[in-house]
């Protein structure tokens, strides 16, 4: 059998007729019989965007840790300020990318106190009605803004919040911020209680806010879908 490269380079097989036929390469003066040198960058691009990944949204879960979260409010008083804590019962926010969440941060409403028997028994059984509304909950709807797990984050919250059996709608303004491979979170809001239908539980003597200041300062881990571990985003 002869050899299928001639003087001058290698051969291929021209198409139409007389397939089959090996010529050689440097010998072909038309494009048209050069498959070879067309195809062969067009085969590179495709290979190449094959072996890209198809971008997707990050998937996160937050959970928050009861121990290391702090909530406080703080109401407006003749001649003073009442501040007080609220406990944390559990919480769980679910989000991407993309802006899309969900989940619930649960507030044990019989757990408020601002430190005075009396005041505090007044709160739980005029205004709040705690026995019979026991659950405060922030339920998280989405948000907008750039997430970043390695850095500080700023973004706004669409949120219902769920206090003495009725929803009302707020935007929060939430700071994300990486912390010892867990994360820490925080924003403040107000609560017009009395315009949500609390009572007012001001004196003749004695006037109190109708609003109260809420802030919580969060404090849990950060698991990225998929790899069940809760260092891994600060880590990525």
């Amino acid at each position: 059998m002869s050899s299928s490269f001639g003087r001058g380079g290698a051969a291929f097989l021209r198409p139409g007729r007389g397939a089959g036929k090996l010529l050689p390469y440097t010998r072909c003066a038309s494009a048209k019989y050069h498959p070879v040198r067309w195809r062969a960058p067009l085969l590179c691009v495709a290979v190449a965007a094959s072996l890209v990944p198809c971008a997707a949204a990050e998937t996160y879960t937050y959970r928050l840790d009861p121990a290391a979260t702090t909530i406080r409010f703080v109401l407006d008083a003749t001649m003073h300020k009442v501040r007080g804590t609220a406990a944390l019962e559990r919480g769980e926010i679910r989000f991407d990318d993309s802006g899309t969440a969900g989940g619930e941060v649960v507030v044990d409403a019989t757990s408020l106190d601002s430190g005075n028997a009396k005041r505090d028994r007044d709160m739980h059984e005029k205004v709040l009605e705690s026995e019979r509304f026991p659950d405060i909950v922030l339920i998280v709807d989405g948000f907008a803004g750039v997430f970043d797990a390695k850095s500080t984050s700023e973004v706004a919250v669409d949120a219902r919040l769920r206090i003495h059996g009725e929803e009302h709608p707020l935007e929060l303004e939430m700071t994300l911020v990486p912390r010892d491979r867990r994360f820490a979170a925080s924003t403040s809001f107000v609560v017009p209680y009395v315009e949500w239908g609390m009572e007012n539980p001001s004196k003749a003597f004695l006037r109190v806010a109708k609003q109260v200041e809420i802030t919580i300062e969060a404090e849990g881990t950060l698991d990225v879908a998929g790899t069940g571990d809760a260092e891994s985003a600060s880590r990525r």
